[in-house]
C-alpha cells in the first residue's frame, strides 16, 4: 500500500503504507520504512544505528542518513 510517484530511485530498501513523491532516491536502508510521507527530491540513504522501523514526514529536497 505504497504510492510511489515518477522518477524514483528505491534499491535494497522496503516501503510500506506510505506515499513517495517524485524524484525521490531512497538507497539501501535496512529498516522498513513504514506509514511515511516523502517529499519530492528527497533522498534517504544508510548510516549504522539500531532502530527496527522508521517513520518519516519530511519536505521536499531533503536528504536524511537513517
Amino acid at each position: 500500500f505504497t504510492s510511489v510517484s515518477d522518477g524514483c530511485v528505491i534499491e535494497g530498501s522496503d516501503i510500506q503504507n506510505s506515499v513517495v513523491m517524485s524524484g525521490v532516491k531512497i538507497l539501501h536502508v535496512p529498516q522498513p520504512i513504514d506509514s511515511s510521507l516523502i517529499g519530492a527530491e528527497s533522498e534517504i540513504g544508510h548510516t549504522d544505528g539500531p532502530t527496527s522501523t522508521i517513520k518519516l514526514f519530511i519536505g521536499e529536497k531533503c536528504q536524511v542518513n537513517v
